[in-house]
């Protein structure tokens, strides 16, 4: 399981946030969350994400990205599966 959350101080309104995590060409998981932000707040939505039992151990790639009051803010991280 891996643990989503991101953190926010200066924007209130909708937000939308979607991620996949990747092993070489294979999706292992991907999906999107919506939320409404609050300004001023140390963390906005935190969210678990499952991966499958059956993903191999080894490296892979978090990309995600959060659109919120028109701006749209990207992510990409190596992480490691174990």
């Amino acid at each position: 399981m891996a643990t989503l959350e991101i953190w926010d101080n200066t924007y209130a309104g909708a937000c939308t946030f979607v991620y996949q995590i990747k092993q070489g060409t294979a999706i292992i998981a991907d999906g999107a969350h919506s939320a409404t932000c609050s300004e001023h707040t140390a963390r906005i939505p935190i969210w678990n994400l499952t991966i499958p039992s059956d993903t191999p151990s080894g490296p892979a790639i978090l990309s995600g990205g959060v659109t919120a009051g028109g701006q749209t803010y990207a992510m990409y991280q190596p992480i490691l599966i174990q």
